[in-house]
């Protein structure tokens, strides 16, 4: 099924401080790994206040 569709799976991770951490169970990145998605992530900790 995977080569019939263009997959973009995008994340914004928002953070309040700068040491957080965030947990992708095996079971969810086996699933994406499987079906060959690639998972893009961006992290934005909360130094930039305005």
């Amino acid at each position: 099924m995977r080569d019939e569709y263009d997959v973009d799976l995008f994340c914004g991770w928002f953070m309040q401080n700068w040491n957080e951490g965030v947990s992708i169970s095996a079971v969810t990145l086996s699933a994406l790994g499987a079906r060959r998605i690639a998972l893009d992530i961006d992290i934005c900790d909360g130094s930039d206040t305005e």
